[in-house]
């Protein structure tokens, strides 16, 4: 098939590829593959242009274009049904057998293929010096700037605005010193000059500012470390300060009066692990927490925060402390995407008791749950994957699940075995009781060991 056509030969299912999607392929007279990676890279969210380009693969005599056209449409199909329909567990599972074939070929330094291409490379700045020109035709959203052998690299501020110039494509990118893991914005680092050999973020040091202004995500691995001198509150203060594009936030040891202080910083994810009890903190009283879509905290879930997380569009929620008045209140928002409630508290014996109250979670994709003894109230309709860990399950009582794709199942016991306590072969023959009784009601459901 001539790259001019609009309309695939194989299936109706590219009739909504418009002209204006195709207009570099079609402006070209010959077979060039590089026309239709000019379409796909103009339009990265459009399905048409890739599966137009996978039936040409098709066509090919070369049985590797053809192999690489089937994994185009495959990771096409993975992308567009969950993986808990039958045309999901068949695409995911072409997938499993594809990627290793196609991944070996095709040597990007890809961390993650979507949709037929690389999305995410890792590589060193020397690296991309040398491999650009394979690298700047594929619609790659974010480079990761790091060593295998050492693990994390050191930009200048120069490698850094030659590699936005030369992937204008590229969304962020990302590296880590020994304090700290961030993702900047490509487009604010365009302006740095190629020449300026100035390390961008040295360690032991602050970051400099051209850097700063073009922070998105913002990851400190110990607090304690990196504030130096600082008290915890002055360093959150600087946090604010010095990092305006500032949306995605996670700070590790920091003491609750530094994280009471972001009072400043509306932010869309919020990352909190504190030293020791931080339980009793209110973090609801942050100033902008109702505008936080992402949370993962090691704050105690009472009531208050119940009724916060009950008035906040949260799409995804990490909790790690309850109380039984907290989780009787808890309702989250419709929207809510992830929910991970891991229950840890040492004072709780193996298995806990901890419920989850009755309530609709529509567009709900991944549970993970530790130390429940009860979750058959709530609905499920849109449920993709399910962990249960230290759980007590009754696998009877699971209709309120609309559908699994994926589930994963570690030291788990049945009603009946939670009164003779733990033992491992009571849990691994529980274990296999859930399982069958799971896979006779979601035939298609991945079983992934715990």
């Amino acid at each position: 098939m001539a790259p001019d056509a609009v309309f695939s030969t194989r299936t109706s299912r590219f009739v909504f590829c418009t002209l204006e999607t195709m207009a570099p392929a079609r402006k070209s007279k010959v077979d060039s593959e590089a026309a239709f990676l000019d379409a796909i890279r103009a339009a990265p969210d459009d399905d048409a242009p890739r599966l137009v380009y996978a039936d040409y693969l098709l066509e090919s005599r070369d049985e590797k274009k053809r192999e690489y056209g089937e994994f185009i449409i495959t990771q096409c199909d993975v992308a567009k049904y969950p993986r808990r329909t039958p045309e999901g567990q068949r695409a995911w599972s072409r997938e499993c057998e594809l990627e290793p074939i196609i991944t070996k070929r095709k040597r990007y330094g890809a961390e993650k293929w979507e949709r037929g291409f690389p999305v995410v490379i890792c590589s060193t700045p020397d690296g991309l010096a040398r491999n650009w020109k394979q690298l700047a035709p594929l619609p790659i959203r974010q480079v990761m700037l790091y060593d295998r052998n050492s693990n994390r690299v050191a930009p200048t501020l120069g490698e850094l605005g030659w590699i936005a110039r030369t992937l204008p494509q590229l969304q962020t990118i990302r590296f880590a010193n020994n304090e700290a893991f961030v993702a900047c914005d490509t487009k604010m680092l365009a302006s740095l000059e190629e020449d300026d050999p100035t390390p961008a973020w040295p360690d032991g040091a602050l970051p400099h500012r051209p850097l700063c202004d073009a922070v998105t995500v913002l990851h400190y691995n110990n607090v304690a470390n990196a504030g130096g001198s600082r008290s915890h509150a002055s360093f959150a203060a600087y946090i604010e300060e010095a990092f305006p594009k500032l949306e995605s936030l996670s700070l590790r040891s920091m003491q609750p009066d530094g994280i009471m202080a972001m009072s400043n910083r509306p932010l869309k994810s919020l990352a909190w692990r504190a030293e020791g009890d931080a339980c009793s903190v209110n973090i609801t009283k942050l100033t902008h927490f109702d505008k936080l879509r992402e949370l993962d905290v090691n704050v105690r879930l009472d009531e208050p925060l119940a009724e916060a997380i009950a008035a906040t569009p949260l799409t995804k929620l990490t909790l790690h402390h309850a109380s039984e008045a907290g989780l009787a209140r808890f309702s989250p928002r419709p929207e809510l995407e992830y929910l991970k409630l891991a229950f840890r508290d040492e004072s709780e014996p193996a298995f806990a008791t901890h419920r989850l109250a009755s309530g609709e979670y529509p567009a709900l994709e991944e549970l993970h749950l530790e130390r429940f003894a009860s979750f058959d109230g709530p609905r499920f309709p849109e449920l993709d994957y399910l962990e249960l860990t230290q759980c007590i399950v009754d696998p009877k009582a699971m209709g309120h699940i609309g559908a699994l794709g994926r589930f994963t199942l570690c030291a788990c016991l049945g009603p009946d075995q939670a009164s003779r306590g733990w033992s491992r072969s009571t849990v691994a023959q529980v274990d296999k009781q859930i399982q069958a009784a799971i896979r006779k009601r979601w035939p298609v459901a991945h079983f992934i060991a715990g």
